[in-house]
């Protein structure tokens, strides 16, 4: 989830930004962990957008908890996250 959120984060912004804020962005992010993320309220994800540890993107920071919902399903559905990127056919990125 971490790797998903700074690709996101970067995309159209500097990437030495996001490079030199990325601790911040672990520590306002719950070290990424889909399952704390998850139980959150939503006072929660409205104040990162006003958080300087991050780049206070709202629709990227929605984006982190919809990945975290995203990273948990497929987490039960497959035994986790990483057997499923493994079973996923190397000869279909785009798929993925």
């Amino acid at each position: 989830l971490s790797t998903m959120a700074e690709r996101i984060f970067a995309a159209g912004f500097v990437w030495r930004v996001i490079e030199q804020k990325w601790p911040g962005f672990e520590e306002a992010f719950l070290g990424f962990e889909p399952k704390r993320l998850l139980f959150q309220p939503d006072d929660f994800w409205h104040e990162l957008a006003s958080d300087s540890r991050i780049v206070r993107n709202p629709q990227k920071i929605r984006s982190v908890r919809d990945n975290a919902a995203f990273v948990d399903r497929v987490s039960k559905e497959h035994g986790s996250f990483g057997k499923f990127i493994a079973a996923w056919p190397t000869d279909d990125q785009i798929g993925l």
